[in-house]
């Protein structure tokens, strides 16, 4: 009996031992702040966030740059080309006022799959 009550201590502690161990070393995501200010996309992870936003006529958004220093851009593709476009960022923020209504697609030159858009109503 005293064999298998020290067997049963002896495997609890093991049990404890290793559910600790295992919670010390888990992987966090990188933390991406739950709100952002109003009319503030989120350049991280090789994505804009969010992809799609929408202003009214005469607003600024402003694009934060944030993605462990890897360069990126803001270049308008369809109705906003030629009118959208920020220098190359790795850190910082880019502003643009939107005057007119419309749909303006924009994306990252550098990395063509990160595309969004702005929507501005009157």
């Amino acid at each position: 009996m005293r064999n298998t009550l020290g067997m049963i201590t002896v495997g609890a502690a093991l049990l404890l031992g290793v559910t600790a161990c295992g919670s010390t070393h888990e992987a966090q995501a990188p933390s991406v702040p739950t709100e952002l200010p109003p009319n503030t996309v989120l350049v991280r992870d090789m994505q804009f966030t969010p992809d799609h936003l929408t202003v009214k006529a005469g607003q600024t958004v402003t694009w934060k740059f944030d993605d462990q220093g890897i360069p990126h851009d803001v270049t308008g593709t369809g109705q906003a080309a030629g009118m959208l476009k920020s220098s190359t960022i790795a850190n910082g923020t880019f502003s643009y006022v939107f005057k007119d209504p419309g749909t303006y697609d924009y994306m990252c030159s550098l990395h063509p799959q990160m595309t969004a858009s702005v929507t501005v109503v009157p």
